[in-house]
């Protein structure tokens, strides 16, 4: 595997010195989406619904019967009624495939960075300015990692569907965002509206809020009790909020939000089927994605992160039991962001031990200097996390397979599992870079692989095979 990572680090690393990530990411959207209308230009079963449903609030006529109109065809339906024009399956299809490919990756640098909220001491910029220009990098640059998580095959194959799924994943996203940060009160009214994409993302909705409320320690033994509280009553569901939930004031805000999602989903035939909670091998599948990161993050999961991975397999289920065909974006972005996470911990962690080993004022190898050109967006954050410290972070694996000294991770500080109060750094590199040790002292730069721009290169290659297998099996359109 090590002498497959060398190979593969070479061949994505015209994409990051040429700074031609943002093209390569857009590029192999539209592909993707080319290749779908070309080699499946009829619907999906899963997609038939979703469009009548649209089609039926852009003519404002009644729904069917069991047809559940959640805010993602509220949407769809009123902006092509503000544009006036009929929604057709390609249009719906174009249409969520591009709200996916400019929204996607600023949701998840929202996630892992946060955006700096006002401007440091002695900017010349307004504060209307730099409102301007710190909203601007949020959606035109955003993070390195955002952009290598979104060309995931997994996430791209469903981006041209007409399904809601996307749009429920980047308000799971949001919610966490915000919950992470304290602001429960503005992630009650984000998860009121999310809650209602879907039931499979209100379960997810929930997740992420256990984990800003509670942590990863707790979250399994919190997650058990959503057994309790989710009851069928005559056809809807019922949710009642454990005690536990009003130890903080606070937590008072998530009350308002239950009684929204009941009052909308009381209203519809809800479908619970328990034998689904037994479907792992649906689970397992998104896990050959990440392919590269298990070698080096298993050890760092099975020490540390077994509760959370246990929690995301449970709500996973869960999630089966309301909505079998879940497309399992949202679990599979939510398990990237741990690991991230895990990484940037442990690679922090060691950076420490080599600071520590290195005495006073000597810095060790691998400390990251936040650029110039970047010292003005980082100063600008929260001024209770000021006084945090940016650091390069290590892990390492060389190119013979064995585990080295350390590598590189040029990110901020990021608490575990997830980052919760990160430096804002909207375009911040996060990738490992992996030193190649080949006992001759210092190496050579050409000689250093990068973790990110392996797991690059894997996405590519599962997009290039997803493209031939769809190419391949052509549905040709009947004369």
């Amino acid at each position: 595997m090590a002498e497959l990572y060398y190979h593969l680090d070479r061949i994505s690393r015209p994409i990051f010195k040429y700074k031609l990530l943002n093209p390569t990411y857009i590029l192999v959207h539209l592909a993707a989406h080319a290749a779908t209308r070309y080699a499946r230009p009829y619907l999906y079963p899963s997609e038939i619904a979703n469009v009548e449903i649209i089609q039926r609030l852009f003519m404002g006529k009644p729904l069917q019967k069991g047809d559940v109109a959640t805010p993602w065809h509220h949407l769809s339906g009123s902006f092509f009624h503000y544009i006036n024009k009929f929604p057709i399956p390609r249009d719906l299809r174009i249409a969520n495939h591009l709200l996916t490919i400019v929204l996607l990756p600023p949701m998840i640098s929202f996630v892992l960075f946060g955006i700096p909220s006002s401007p440091p001491p002695g900017s010349n910029r307004t504060p209307i300015q730099y409102w301007v220009l710190r909203h601007v990098i949020f959606f035109v640059l955003p993070s390195v990692p955002s952009l290598v998580f979104s060309t995931n095959p997994w996430l791209i194959a469903q981006a041209s569907l007409v399904t809601g799924d996307h749009m429920g994943l980047m308000g799971v996203l949001l919610v966490l965002a915000l919950g992470i940060r304290g602001k429960h009160f503005l992630t009650a009214i984000a998860g009121s509206v999310v809650g209602l994409m879907g039931l499979d993302i209100a379960l997810f909705t929930i997740f992420v809020i256990f984990y800003s409320m509670f942590g990863s320690k707790s979250i399994l033994v919190t997650s058990i009790r959503l057994i309790m509280f989710i009851i069928s009553t005559n056809g809807g569901i019922r949710a009642r909020p454990p005690v536990t939930w009003v130890t903080r004031l606070s937590y008072l805000a998530y009350l308002p939000m239950l009684l929204v999602w009941n009052s909308f989903w009381s209203q519809h035939l809800v479908t619970i089927d328990i034998s689904k909670l037994f479907d792992v091998g649906k689970v397992s599948a998104i896990t050959v994605t990440f392919g590269p990161l298990w070698d080096v993050v298993t050890p760092l999961i099975l020490r540390d992160g077994t509760l959370y991975v246990a929690a995301l397999f449970f709500f996973t289920l869960l999630s089966f039991t309301v909505k079998p065909d879940s497309s399992q974006i949202v679990n599979m972005i939510l398990l990237r962001l741990y690991i991230f996470g895990v990484m940037v911990r442990e690679t922090r962690r060691l950076d420490d031990e080599a600071n520590h080993h290195a005495g006073p004022g000597i810095p060790a190898r691998g400390v990251n200097v936040v650029p110039p050109v970047e010292e003005e967006i980082a100063a600008a954050q929260d001024p209770d996390e000021r006084d945090e410290e940016v650091v390069g972070d290590l892990i390492d694996v060389n190119r013979d397979g064995d585990v080295g000294r350390r590598a590189r991770v040029d990110a901020p500080r990021v608490p575990a599992p997830l980052p919760n109060d990160v430096h804002e750094q909207p375009n911040a590199n996060v990738d490992v870079d992996v030193d190649v040790d080949r006992g001759q002292g210092v190496e050579p730069e050409e000689e250093k692989m990068d973790l990110g721009r392996i797991e690059l290169v894997w996405y590519l290659m599962g997009n290039l095979f997803l493209l031939i297998f769809a190419l391949y099996n052509r549905v040709v359109p009947e004369p």
